[in-house]
């Protein structure tokens, strides 16, 4: 059987946790009083040759119209996303189990960013921004229905600074209203390097904010804005809670069954690895975007050494059942034999031996 079929099918909510009470940003997440809270996020990254393809998914919280905040290098092409890959590739990825507070804006405002398109997909209604600053930004999204808050400010200029764009989306209330999980969002753009977002996400935040993370590359990737340490699973397949800091916990290449179920999300050419990247990070570390490029170590980082284990430990238990039975069926057999020799010598003594009557 391939070790991987004995991956365990249950998920857990992932992603970047919701402020606490009375926040009015999580993440890339605002509302106008702060009731919109963000469950969990999470993502599928896949780049190949310049081109990147992710998939993200909130689950959330709200009775209002909020709005969504998500920086990119360039302006995308969006569509409705299939989350079967991006559940295939956490399963993959998984250890198997043992056997509106308003902008502040001056007098003369400056000009304001261009609209590069718009979409509509599930719930959100997205628009495309570019050009700009965060206070022109703050001031469009504002007038056309989008919610921002100005703890976001400094995180959208320093994008804005570096040409990228801003996909914004906002929901709106009734139907949506409550806990509920939207239709992932599916993003293709150019970019050199792969690159992942976190700045924004780090914005408006006073707690820890969990991420799991999954890449898609021809190689193995390496980050080069956070220094990335290789975590394994215990003797049990338990990995330890995610610390402040970029953890590696998988990195392998795909064969041909998972590359098949991956690419219902997002393209997988042959020979891609898949990794995962978790983390819990600290507001305060996330002063960089994640961006990535080629390990000069293409090892692989998988759960071989753990099924290794689980093989030794299933060896033990089956020579220890082999001693056990050995003794539960061994011992009576053995004194078994005893007692049916002892009888039969008793028997031939009997017959061969003269009555005493005779003998005299």
């Amino acid at each position: 059987m391939n070790a991987r079929s004995w991956l365990a099918a249950s998920l857990v909510a992932i992603g970047v946790a919701g402020a606490p009470a009375g926040a009015e940003a999580c993440g890339a997440l605002v509302s106008r009083d702060g009731s919109a809270e963000l469950n969990s996020f999470t993502a599928l990254l896949a780049w190949e040759a310049g081109n990147e393809e992710l998939l993200v998914t909130i689950a959330y919280q709200s009775n209002q119209e909020f709005g969504w905040l998500l920086p990119l290098p360039a302006a995308p092409v969006v569509t409705a996303g299939n989350s079967v890959g991006l559940r295939r590739a956490l399963v993959i990825s998984t250890p198997p189990a043992p056997p509106h507070h308003g902008f502040g804006f001056g007098a003369a405002a400056p000009p304001g960013p261009t609209e590069l398109g718009r979409a509509t997909v599930g719930g959100y209604e997205l628009v495309t921004l570019g050009g700009g600053d965060a206070q022109s930004v703050g001031h469009w999204l504002t007038d056309h229905g989008f919610a921002f808050h100005d703890r976001q400010a400094a995180a959208v200029q320093s994008y804005l600074d570096r040409h990228w764009v801003l996909e914004a989306a906002r929901v709106a209330p009734g139907a949506l209203a409550g806990p509920a999980q939207l239709t992932p969002v599916h993003l293709s753009f150019r970019t050199p390097e792969p690159v992942y977002p976190l700045l924004i996400a780090g914005s408006g935040h006073a707690t820890a904010i969990p991420m799991t993370l999954l890449v898609v590359t021809p190689f193995r990737p390496r980050s080069t804005t956070f220094a990335q340490t290789v975590v394994k699973p215990d003797a049990y397949g338990q990995f330890p809670a995610a610390g402040d800091r970029l953890e590696l916990r998988y990195s392998a290449p795909l064969d041909a069954d998972e590359r098949t179920t991956v690419m219902a999300s997002v393209h997988v050419a042959a020979g891609s690895w898949l990794t995962r990247y978790q983390a819990s990070w600290s507001p305060a570390t996330l002063s960089s975007d994640l961006i990535l490029d080629v390990d000069p170590s293409q090892s692989r980082v998988d759960f071989s050494d753990l099924m290794a284990a689980y093989r030794r430990a299933e060896d033990d238990s089956n020579r220890q059942l082999l001693l056990w039975l050995g003794f539960v069926i061994g011992v009576p057999a053995l004194l078994g034999s005893i007692f049916i020799i002892a009888l039969t010598v008793v028997i031939v003594y009997l017959v061969t031996t003269p009555p005493a009557a005779a003998r005299r």
